[in-house]
């Protein structure tokens, strides 16, 4: 596919009216597999006709659109024409997932982008976009930085001590997620705020302490949190309210205010707080289906997903589907290619293997365990059968979505990695 692109390219290079060049790249961006589309989409950008910037631009309203390839229409639509590609980076600003293209983009085109990424600033959605953006650019004006930096630093503390009128160590799942949700907003405007200082300073020195900042090593950020009392001297009034932020995570004695966390202005959060207020009514085992509100409270109980964020975990458990198998149902088997991979919800099941016509179970997994993702990572057969011990309940996750999620989240790639290594050393000690 990259060959054929190539050439296609190099032939309106010379011809700028081959129809069959101009046919075979518009094409393979709409119809082909993936790295089809995404070497016929750069070779579009890099042809750089206006005909190709109206195609890309129809391409990037699909909804089910993979980021890779969404990356590529938004380079190639820079490329093709800087100026009319500025609404469809600004807009894609919205997208965590390609946020980071659009700011490099837009860095690119420079000083005719600041006002629109200023304006970007003020919606939320954006926000985080924006302030990547205004890292490749020169120098933004004072003023409307620092009343951004005040606005985060305020709704900082606001979410801060809605969290803390919530007994975080309660062992009341949900009450534990509304906890954490309310932790993360709190921290998510403080390094906004953060980012926004930068911007007015030093930004590489102020990325470095946010970076260590994040750490979840409490040692090392009670050093950023010095190094930010010199570093921001200049902006000390604004910066010093979040150092409370890390200073102290323990709970204060406020009431819950339930109506205010159930009219907050994120959906997630009342989402949480609903669910939280009726939560324990019904067992997550005796629920007919789970609802996303129980698969992510389980999905935190799973290792491989445990330190992500309660909103990347809403993620995880909108690409599961669920099944049921019955006592003794052979949920995969040995020798197959494996392309899903199974998390266990409630129940046993056997791992087995046959050797010599004989069948062993290699080990047992219970409720919290996943099993399959050898075979969906290597996509090689897989090594043993799954067969399960009673009823049980899984959710499973297809090898396309699972690819996607551990190319998009680093921490679910490391978590996988640190599990396949305990695995392995499980298999050899039983040798």
């Amino acid at each position: 596919s990259k060959v054929g692109s190539r050439a296609a390219l190099s032939l309106l290079r010379i011809n700028p009216s081959h129809e069959a060049a101009k046919y075979f790249l518009r094409q393979v961006s709409v119809f082909g597999d993936m790295d089809a589309r995404i070497h016929a989409i750069q070779a579009m950008g890099d042809w750089g006709d206006k005909e190709a910037f109206v195609i890309l631009a129809n391409e990037l309203r699909e909804r089910q659109l993979e980021t890779t390839t969404k990356r590529a229409i938004l380079t190639s639509l820079a490329q093709v024409n800087p100026q009319e590609s500025i609404p469809y980076l600004l807009e894609s600003l919205k997208d965590s997932t390609v946020h980071e293209t659009s700011a490099r983009l837009l860095g690119n085109i420079s000083a005719p982008v600041m006002d629109s990424v200023l304006a970007t600033l003020q919606d939320e959605s954006s926000a985080d976009g924006a302030l990547l953006t205004l890292q490749y650019l020169s120098l933004p004006p004072v003023r409307p930085i620092l009343d951004f930096a005040q606005a985060a630093v305020s709704c900082a503390g606001e979410y801060d001590g809605l969290m803390r009128g919530i007994n975080s160590q309660s062992k009341n799942e949900a009450l534990r997620l509304l906890a954490e949700s309310l932790h993360h907003k709190s921290h998510q405007y403080a390094i906004r705020a953060l980012h926004a200082i930068g911007l007015l300073g030093d930004r590489n020195s102020m990325n470095l302490a946010i970076e260590n900042l994040q750490s979840r090593e409490a040692g090392q950020q009670a050093n950023v949190i010095e190094a930010l009392d010199s570093l921001s001297a200049k902006y000390r009034h604004i910066v010093q309210p979040l150092m409370k932020l890390w200073e102290a995570e323990s709970v204060g004695n406020q009431v819950v205010d339930w109506e205010r966390l159930l009219h907050d202005n994120d959906e997630w959060i009342r989402e949480c707080a609903a669910f939280a207020q009726g939560y324990g009514e019904t067992k997550m085992e005796t629920l007919a289906a789970l609802s996303s509100m129980d698969r992510i409270l389980f999905f935190k109980r799973v290792p491989m997903f445990a330190h992500l964020s309660p909103v990347d975990l809403k993620q995880v458990a909108a690409l599961a589907d669920e099944e049921v198998f019955s006592d003794g149902e052979e949920i995969a088997q040995e020798g197959e290619v494996g392309d899903v991979m199974f998390i266990i919800v409630s129940g046993e099941v056997r791992v087995c293997s046959s050797r010599n016509g004989q069948e062993f179970e290699i080990a047992r997994r219970k409720a919290g365990d996943y099993v399959g993702e050898m075979a969906i990572l290597g996509r090689e057969p897989r090594m043993a059968s799954l067969v399960a011990v009673g009823d049980v309940r899984m959710l499973c996750i297809d090898q396309k979505s699972f690819e996607g999620l551990i190319r998009e989240r680093p921490d679910v790639s490391l978590a996988i990695i640190q599990e396949l290594n305990k695995r392995l050393k499980e298999a050899s000690l039983k040798k």
